[in-house]
């Protein structure tokens, strides 16, 4: 009986364990949600012009009274150290096309990156740094700086003076 009670007391919006009775006890999961919609639909909001300015959207089945519910359904529980990302930066917030991103990833995605083709695949500077073992701050002066293509800044290698090692 004195569950039955307890469950009837309940405020309706504890439905889901995620949001609590004030507006600032909520769970991080809740929070991304929440800063999700507002960045994207809501004028006022300091992250405005970098989402919702610029067409970025909530598909229809994350906004309205079962929102969150199926936001929840979709992408699960926020993992610690995840961020809210999308694959495509051109499309907006889907199931298809959100997920939970580690800070490496969502630094990798971000829209003011600029990516490079070498041979036909595409990575930002950092990615082609790694990957050819050349600091990041040198390949970065070899392109940017001295202008180099990508191309050649790899073929030098890791010689810090721009000359080809031979």
């Amino acid at each position: 009986m004195k569950q039955r009670r307890a469950k009837r007391l309940r405020p309706p919006n504890l439905r889901h364990g995620h949001r609590g009775t004030n507006s600032s006890d909520v769970s991080p999961t809740y929070e991304a949600w929440r800063t999700m919609i507002r960045n994207c639909t809501c004028e006022d909001s300091v992250r405005y012009v970098d989402y919702g300015a610029i067409g970025v959207t909530v598909c229809d089945r994350w906004i309205g009274d079962q929102g969150f519910v199926n936001f929840l359904a979709d992408l699960g529980v926020k993992p610690p150290k995840r961020y809210l990302s999308r694959h495509d930066k051109s499309l907006g917030f889907t199931p298809q096309n959100t997920y939970w991103a580690t800070s490496k990833e969502v630094g990798r995605h971000r829209r003011n990156n600029t990516f490079y083709t070498v041979n036909g695949v595409t990575k930002c500077l950092v990615d082609w740094a790694k990957q050819y073992g050349i600091p990041k701050n040198t390949l970065h002066y070899r392109v940017v700086t001295k202008g180099m293509t990508m191309r050649d800044a790899l073929d030098v290698g890791r010689g810090c003076s721009g000359r080809r090692l031979g």
